[in-house]
């Protein structure tokens, strides 16, 4: 599947749009808005370049569009073309969805005008084609069969996938117009495989979360090994892909105001290190300079270049040059590999323990001999309730990888995950240990009197034996002098608690 996209929304911007109905104090254009601006939205938040957004307006008061020329094409007006948004776009949009004068505008011809946005952008190239029409209906409609079995056609052909929402079925005072819009729409949809349905749907499906499609991602692909391999060993060959991964947060920018942009520059220059980004903010470019103490120069400081720095290490108060040479002799040399080196009873690790990211290790695609060698020591290690230990290489030179390799078995579904990644629990010990800090100074905040004390040097005891365990008590003595200081000064509302036993 295609991961560009093009999506065209068709917005009824009519007069009868500003009327209220069903008991709603908001007109029916803000509450059908309500939809369109979440999947908007959600489209500017990914911030993908391939995901294209256009916006057509249905009963403006102008005409303005590619087809203007033509009959039937009047009152439409293309208010956004296809292309990647941001929220300087998205801000544009917002001003201009607002309720027109008049209630007259043709559907179809407005989705006409979306299919030819969609194939001018995309021409023949592999995307995701979306529209998405939002109307209530009122004004007539081109009720030729042919023009609808043609254009559901041309939809078909450009495979496009069309969604109509609609402001009720059911209205008792529905209008004649209304009815027959209805089933024009319907038989559209009908025939180009689209979708048809209301607004009120459409907009309590907000309320069930979307799931992020993520792409496979493999890490290593290679052998498995377990023995020597020059000796007879056993290998298979296999793949590995994450299983939970951690989600970073998106880089934030930093920005300066356009309005201080100008004021700073004087008459209109541009200002020195600043890129304009559009709209009400700019762009701040970054320049790090190093300096080095030197009394000979005006303000006691000379400026150094970047390739004439050298790297060192602090010993005490003093810098301890290392060359490029002796560095490299400090790095272990390394091979690409994935190497069983022994196994440990399941009652041994605790799952609770894992707090790295996961990976499943499964068999080379179109390989049979590899997934019954997996399969086979898959099936050995859940009937010996043992845990396999892997070292692994992903890539030449990489810093090796400590792995705990648990069987998984289900009816139609066979991997090991490694539960535990090594290398990284330094990092994740320190945030357990800082998540356990946090309960407890709760507990001793929160406390009414004495009534938790107990349960804090509790927490404190097996805050200490971890800590101890994964040889972090330095970490566990900084907490601990850290919280009596809190403690004295009444920062956490108490004036002293006793931590016998710790």
């Amino acid at each position: 599947m295609a991961d560009k996209e093009a999506t065209v929304y068709i917005v009824d911007l009519g007069s009868s749009m500003a009327d209220c109905h069903n008991g709603r104090i908001e007109s029916d254009m803000s509450w059908s808005m309500q939809y369109v601006w979440d999947r908007i939205s959600t489209t500017v938040a990914a911030n993908r370049k391939t995901w294209n957004i256009g916006v057509v307006g249905l009963k403006t008061d102008e005409t303005d569009n590619p087809l203007a020329e033509e009959d039937g094409y009047n009152n439409i007006s293309v208010l956004r073309e296809l292309g990647p948004m941001g929220m300087a776009g998205l801000r544009s949009l917002q001003e201009k969805i607002q309720p027109s004068s008049t209630d007259v505008g043709d559907c179809l011809s407005a989705i006409v005008i979306a299919m030819e946005m969609i194939q001018t952008f995309t021409k023949k190239l592999k995307y995701n084609r979306r529209i998405f029409l939002v109307t209530n209906g009122e004004s007539p409609l081109d009720e030729d069969e042919e023009a609808v079995t043609e254009i559901a056609a041309r939809i078909k052909e450009l495979g496009i996938e069309l969604t109509v929402l609609w402001f009720g079925f059911k209205e008792e005072d529905k209008t004649e117009q209304k009815t027959a819009n209805e089933v024009s729409l319907k038989k559209l949809t009908d025939a180009c495989d689209g979708q048809f349905g209301t607004i009120a749907e459409a907009i309590a499906e907000l309320s069930v979360p979307r799931l992020k499609p993520v792409k496979p991602y493999k890490s290593y692909e290679g052998p498995l090994t377990l023995g020597d391999p020059q000796q007879g060993a056993m290998i298979i060959e296999v793949e590995r892909y994450f299983k939970a991964h951690k989600a970073t947060i998106p880089p934030a920018s930093n920005v300066v105001l356009q309005q201080n942009h100008a004021t700073q520059a004087g008459d209109g220059g541009a200002m020195e290190g600043v890129q304009s980004t559009g709209g009400d903010f700019a762009a701040v470019s970054n320049v790090r300079t190093y300096k080095v103490n030197d009394p000979r120069e005006p303000l006691g400081k000379l400026e150094v270049k970047l390739e004439d720095l050298a790297k060192g290490y602090e010993y005490g108060r003093t810098a301890v040059h290392i060359s490029d040479t002796e560095h490299n002799i400090t790095k272990i040399e390394t091979t690409k590999g994935f190497a069983i080196i022994g196994f440990i009873p399941q009652d041994n690790f605790e799952p609770f323990v894992n707090m790295g990211d996961s990976c499943m290790i499964v068999p080379q695609k179109f390989n049979d001999e590899a997934a019954i060698k997996l399969s086979s020591f898959i099936h050995s290690l859940h009937e010996l309730e043992s845990y396999a230990i892997a070292r692994l290489v992903m890539k030449d030179g990489k810093e090796p990888l400590l792995l705990i390799l648990a069987p998984h078995i289900d009816l139609e579904f066979e991997c090991l995950y490694d539960i535990l990644n090594t290398s990284d629990s330094e990092d994740a010990v320190k945030d357990a240990a800082k998540q356990m800090g946090q309960i407890v100074r709760d507990l001793i905040s929160d406390s009414m009197g004495d009534l938790s004390y107990e349960r804090v040097i509790e927490d404190l005891g097996v805050l200490r034996e971890g800590m101890v365990d994964f040889e972090f008590a330095a970490l566990f003595n900084s907490f601990l002098l850290d919280l009596k200081k809190k403690i004295l000064s009444g920062e956490l509302g108490v004036t002293g608690v006793s931590c016998g036993g710790c």
